[in-house]
């Protein structure tokens, strides 16, 4: 809707192709692809509007916890001013001082709260921690 209110072009939807399409694309044709290239506004609930400052803190918050995983896919979503971060691999955020210098660096970019998802790419199992930090 938005692409139409903004004449925005998408060939790709005008063409019928979905995101899965593109992705067996790329596979079949061994054409690297990462998933955390997405678009940053997908980070942002549906309906909400989408600003410079909440792509900024996404981007930043995402790169941050980029830095201290190693993670390859990261996503910081912004939910209401809750940073719902999804990532693959959460282990080294589990101690207290991480967890609080998480807390610290999310406060700074004015996230209120955050909570933590993470999933197994091999057999696609989500889960989330129920570690809720009131920033």
């Amino acid at each position: 809707m938005i692409n139409y209110e903004n004449d925005i072009l998408s060939p790709l939807v005008n063409a019928g192709i979905e995101k899965e399409d593109v992705l067996t694309y790329l596979s079949e044709n061994n054409i690297e692809y990462s998933q955390s290239t997405t678009c940053l506004a997908t980070r942002i609930k549906t309906g909400q509007e989408i600003t410079v400052k909440k792509i900024n803190r996404i981007k930043y918050a995402e790169d941050f916890i980029k830095s201290l995983t190693h993670s390859e896919t990261v996503r910081v979503r912004d939910i209401e001013n809750t940073a719902q971060i999804e990532l693959e691999n959460i282990d080294p955020l589990l101690n207290k001082n991480t967890l609080k210098l998480v807390e610290s660096e999310l406060k700074a970019v004015n996230f209120e709260k955050n909570y933590f998802r993470y999933w197994n790419k091999k057999n696609h199992e989500k889960k989330r921690y129920s570690y809720l930090q009131t920033l």
